[in-house]
């Protein structure tokens, strides 16, 4: 898998990110070459989640608790995959 850089997928295995036309050529070229099976299933597994619909159901249950009175900024980092500072400690 060839993209931008998302910082969702940065650490994802197999990914390749490119951050200019001829990086994204070469990765392109790259990931044709050395494709199998194999890695076409992780890739598949990898984002099999990662969907708008997915994504839209996320967000609306975040607006839902938020309706609620809810505090929801944990809830917001799982969301967008960032860590809390007690993960990083």
């Amino acid at each position: 898998m060839v993209i931008s850089p998302l910082y969702e997928y940065l650490q994802m295995p197999g990914v390749r990110i490119y951050r200019s036309i001829d990086e994204f050529i070469a990765l392109v070229s790259e990931a044709l070459a050395c494709d199998s099976p194999r890695e076409r299933q992780s890739r598949q597994d990898a984002v099999r989640d990662c969907t708008w619909d997915v994504r839209a159901r996320e967000v609306a249950s975040l607006f839902r608790q938020l309706l609620d009175g809810q505090n929801v900024g944990k809830a917001v980092l799982q969301c967008i995959g960032a860590e809390t500072d007690s993960k990083r400690a």
